[in-house]
């Protein structure tokens, strides 16, 4: 597929669907990494002959190799740095890219409550300060949320199953405070097979897994051992469709490495064009307004509710807002 704007999309398609391309990858640039430069050379140069919308990394840890990235990757992104970094490594490890032409509205980092024990500092994990990226883009009057992410990693015969599904759940609580009329795309090494409970029932089971059937046809994995073997699949793309809206991966692709950080890391990368689409619009009528948001109206918009809600009072909509009014104050609701 060649490089193509969301808006050049967007006007092919009647502006009912829209297009997000993205790339997901973990680079595996630790401090000690031998060839870490070379490496994201590399990187940088698959990125800018692709060009997509968004670059969520994870495994970004020295402030050196951030500016190496950010150099080679020149005018056509802008970097969103992420948490506070001390001065010896960035925290969390986890570094966004947007590409020129997007906006960058909202950028908030949380970390995880849940981590292996600090004490295991040949773990690494529990030093980290693992945690949870969020980016909010517009485009062209259209808005979505990227949340980048890196959950606990195994160790030997250490599984940790406990604390990524603690982190799981944390993940969970964070996405949904997001406002659910704008899609939500989730990427990152969540360290956790597609069969483990904590994916199934604390996440996938609420979202789109853009990589499922690519995943199921070749039934393979996303990274590779210490020895060179091949693993599991533990690096994802999902999406949350935003209310009455689907979400589907159009392409899906793997970066893949010959051999371990060779060319590019010990982590595939995961390259899929996201459709989204959206429901039309309808006018909502005061008491629908009412149900659904109860809380958040503020005086202003109550008056205007009033106006709209005496305006649709005729319609056959207000039919059903009336029965759904009813039954959201029914005695025992």
């Amino acid at each position: 597929m060649t490089a193509q704007s969301t808006g050049e999309r967007e006007e092919q398609t009647g502006g009912s669907r829209w297009y997000v391309r993205l790339l997901s990858w973990n680079l595996h640039a630790l401090p000690w990494s031998v060839g870490a430069q070379r490496r994201l050379s590399r990187v940088a140069q698959e990125v800018l002959s692709r060009l997509p919308d968004a670059l969520l990394f994870q495994e970004v840890w020295t402030h050196a190799n951030l500016r190496h990235l950010t150099e080679r990757l020149g005018t056509e992104y802008r970097v969103v740095e992420g948490p506070d970094s001390t001065s010896l490594r960035r925290r969390s490890g986890l570094l966004v890219f947007i590409r020129q032409g997007w906006t960058i509205e909202d950028v908030a980092f949380q970390p995880f409550t849940a981590s292996a024990p600090r004490w295991r500092i040949w773990e690494a994990d529990g030093l980290a300060g693992k945690g949870v990226q969020r980016v909010r883009i517009e485009r062209g009057g259209r808005r979505l949320t990227l949340v980048n992410t890196h959950l606990q990693a195994e160790y030997g015969e250490r599984r940790y199953d406990d604390v990524r599904a603690a982190q799981i759940r944390e993940l969970r609580d964070i996405v949904r405070q997001l406002p659910p009329t704008e899609p939500v795309i989730l990427a990152g090494d969540l360290n956790t097979r597609p069969d483990e409970d904590a994916v199934l029932d604390g996440l996938l089971r609420d979202w789109v897994d853009l990589g499922q059937a690519f995943r199921e046809r070749c039934g393979c994995g996303t990274q590779l051992h210490g020895d060179g073997r091949a693993g599991d699949w533990i690096d994802y793309v999902l999406a949350r469709p935003s209310l009455r809206g689907q979400a589907r991966g159009t392409d899906f692709e793997l970066l893949r490495n010959r051999a371990l950080d060779d060319p590019y890391s010990d982590h595939h990368g995961l390259f899929v064009t996201v459709e989204l689409q959206q429901a039309p619009r309808r006018r909502t009528p005061l008491l629908g307004l009412l149900v659904d948001s109860p809380s958040a109206l503020s005086r202003r918009q109550w008056l205007v509710a009033s106006i709209q809600g005496a305006l649709d009072l005729g319609t056959p909509d207000w039919c059903l807002r009336r029965q759904k009014f009813a039954l959201f104050f029914s005695p025992g609701s």
